[in-house]
C-alpha cells in the first residue's frame, strides 16, 4: 500500500470504531484492520466479534452490517478527501482461531 491509502485507512479505522461505540454501544465489536482500494473509493473494514456462540456473533454483525449507511454518513462529514471510501464489513474470526488453538496447546 502506498503512504495515502495508509493514512486514509488509518483514518477510516479510527472514524468507524468511535461510530460502532456511539451507534451500536456493543463492546464486543472491534476493528481490526481496514483495506483500502488503490483508487481510495472501497475500504474493507475487518471486525472481530468476542461472543458466546456463533449466533451472538451472527447478531453482531447483522447490527453493524444494518448501520453502515448511518457510519458511512458520519464517516463522509469528518473525511476531508475528496472521494470518501465506500465502507464493507467483513468478520475477522482470526482472534477466535488464536483462541481456539491457545486451548488446544493448554489441552496437551
Amino acid at each position: 500500500m502506498s503512504q495515502r491509502t495508509d493514512k486514509v485507512a488509518s483514518l477510516v479505522q479510527q472514524l468507524v470504531a468511535a461510530e460502532l461505540r456511539e451507534q451500536l454501544a456493543a463492546p464486543q465489536l472491534s476493528v481490526t484492520t481496514v483495506d483500502v482500494s488503490p483508487d481510495l473509493r472501497q475500504a474493507t473494514v475487518w471486525l472481530s466479534v468476542i461472543a458466546d456462540s456463533e449466533e451472538e456473533q451472527e447478531a453482531l454483525m447483522r447490527r453493524a452490517v444494518g448501520a453502515r449507511s448511518q457510519i458511512q454518513r458520519a464517516v463522509a462529514a469528518r473525511m476531508t478527501t475528496k472521494f470518501v471510501p465506500r465502507i464493507h464489513f467483513k468478520h475477522d474470526g482470526s482472534g477466535q482461531y488464536a483462541e481456539h488453538i491457545a486451548r488446544i496447546m493448554n489441552d496437551l
